[in-house]
């Protein structure tokens, strides 16, 4: 293995995974903090409840928003129909 290759196997395992807040969340996908927390509740974006408060991971965060799976802002439920969330 080249040093290069063997220097970022090495930084990809000790890299540390950058935790974020609910309003950290709600700021990268310009929605209402309410909304964050509805979702999460649901399931529909990944997050641990941590110390009285939600905690999320960015890369999954960034993961899902990415994905071809994303949901538009009125479609919350998957349904393909406008809704409000519950």
């Amino acid at each position: 293995m080249e040093p290069l290759g063997k220097i970022k196997q090495i930084w990809e395992a000790f890299k540390v995974e950058e935790i974020i807040t609910a309003s950290q969340v709600a700021n990268l996908l310009q929605m209402h903090l309410r909304t964050v927390y509805k979702l999460v509740r649901r399931g529909s974006i990944p997050g641990r409840k941590f110390g009285g408060g939600w905690r999320f991971s960015k890369n999954e965060i960034l993961k899902m928003a990415g994905s071809n799976g994303e949901k538009s802002s009125t479609d919350h439920d998957g349904s393909g129909k406008e809704g409000d969330l519950k």
